[in-house]
């Protein structure tokens, strides 16, 4: 994968899986948010001013600095983010992909549909939630950072909803004319500042320290993200010529199903620097044979007793969910496939087995998470992603059915009716048998 495209990736660390203990961290122990009330009302005052923005104009530089070597290296790119929540439009215009929404069609352009690009309707509310079950490809999300605005919550938003220890820094007043209040909390990923106006309670500054096992990917050492605001307009007049979209020499294609079919590719894997063939409901393309699936041999969350999976042990079908809990959208697929756990069991369905899979976390972060969200299907813990590697994962989350040994068909994270879809397709897979025969009734009894 190119540098420059696994930069914009690693951005945050969404979308890459980095691997992360409790203990990662080197400073001491923050105060937590309960305790420490002045970072919760700022919180809730970010909150409250993005709530009441109707239109954001501004351009974002994303600066990088990581290690090769003894060399330490900075790159460094802008590009222009504009949000219109009542008019439905937005533009984000970056180096890698591009996406346009003028209220009545959204088009997302990205290196990796080569001269085609997607075309779909406008979604009724345009939110970060929306947009990632909409574009699934987008949702890895690269694009997590500099879309603060389009969630109800920037704090969940940012952290992938699992916030760890919250502080306040207030730096020298001869290094920050304008006045900011650091809000500093601590993420799988790494520790994020963000660098919030006193003034207008808007975040103009977001750093990221990675953690040691999210620097590796740089070469070790300091790794530093940051994106800044230059100039940002609030609630001012935007030009309508800012959302034209230029479609010179490229062909629209009307959903991921038909973009797959033209490239050959799943979008959500290309734009992550890999390659698979496929089409949007998970078959695959043309005449691919389905690919074996990998044994499974991990321990169990509840008991550690290790669960065997392979041509010859464990069930017949079974559905696997690779997740993080610093994943946003991890949640939102746990939860349809903890239906899809019920459904089985209460359709007594032997042959059929529901597991979630944990990529290289702690057991007492997945304990808490999964006791927190209430979540009762079989955890098994992959903690040293060879599993996963052997799935080809390249983002959480990511759900497969496997059948007869075989990967029968892949949901990529924010697939629409996840568990409606699944269970459609256990039903035709293992078929209920048929209902006995009527008991034959005699003449003249």
């Amino acid at each position: 994968m190119p540098r420059t495209a696994l930069l914009h990736r690693a951005a945050l660390g969404l979308a890459i899986l980095v691997g992360w203990a409790g203990s990662v961290l080197a400073d001491p122990p923050r105060p937590t948010a309960t305790q420490n009330p002045e970072a919760q009302t700022l919180i809730a005052q970010v909150q409250k001013t993005y709530a009441d923005i109707d239109r954001f104009d501004a351009r974002i530089v994303m600066s990088i600095q990581w290690h090769e070597g003894p060399w330490k290296v900075s790159r460094q790119t802008s590009y222009p983010f504009l949000f219109d929540r009542v008019g439905k439009r937005l533009l984000i215009d970056r180096p890698d992909v591009t996406v346009v929404c003028d209220g009545k069609k959204l088009r997302v352009q990205s290196d990796a549909f080569g001269q085609f690009y997607l075309e779909v309707d406008a979604p009724p509310v345009l939110d970060y939630a929306h947009l990632v079950a909409l574009v699934p490809f987008i949702g890895d999300p690269p694009l997590a950072l500099e879309m603060p605005l389009m969630s109800d919550d920037i704090v969940a938003q940012l952290s992938g909803g699992q916030v760890g220890n919250i502080d306040l820094v207030k730096p020298l007043v001869k290094s920050d004319p304008a006045q900011h209040t650091g809000l500093c909390f601590d993420t799988p990923q790494g520790r994020m500042t963000l660098w919030v106006s006193d003034a207008h309670h808007t975040v103009d500054l977001a750093e990221l320290v990675l953690t040691t096992a999210g620097a590796q990917q740089f070469g070790g050492g300091d790794v530093v993200i940051r994106y800044e605001l230059d100039k940002p307009t609030i609630n001012g007049q935007m030009a309508d010529m800012s959302f034209a979209f230029s479609a010179d020499g490229r062909d629209a294609v009307s959903s991921i199903k038909e973009l797959m079919e033209k490239t050959g590719q799943n979008p959500q894997r290309a734009a992550a620097g890999g390659g698979a063939s496929g089409t949007e409901d998970g078959q695959p393309s043309g005449d691919v044979e389905r690919p074996d699936a990998p044994s499974v041999a991990l321990p169990a969350l509840s008991d550690g007793q290790v669960r065997e999976m392979s041509k010859t042990a464990g069930p017949r079908l079974r559905v696997l969910i690779f997740w993080a809990s610093w994943s946003p959208m991890s949640l939102t697929d746990l939860t349809k496939i903890q239906k899809v756990y019920d459904w089985v069991a209460q359709e007594k369905i032997a042959d059929a087995g529901v597991y979630a899979i944990n990529v290289q976390e702690a057991d007492a972060v997945v304990k808490n998470y999964v006791e927190k969200n209430k979540l009762t299907l079989p955890v098994l813990m992959d903690r040293d992603s060879k599993t996963s590697d052997a799935y080809g994962l390249q983002t959480v989350p990511y759900t497969l059915l496997v059948f007869d040994g075989k990967v029968t068909q892949v949901y990529p994270m924010g697939t629409p009716d996840l568990d409606t879809q699944i269970e459609t397709k256990i039903k035709e897979l293992l078929p209920p048998p048929p209902p006995p025969p009527p008991p034959v009734v005699k003449p003249g009894e």
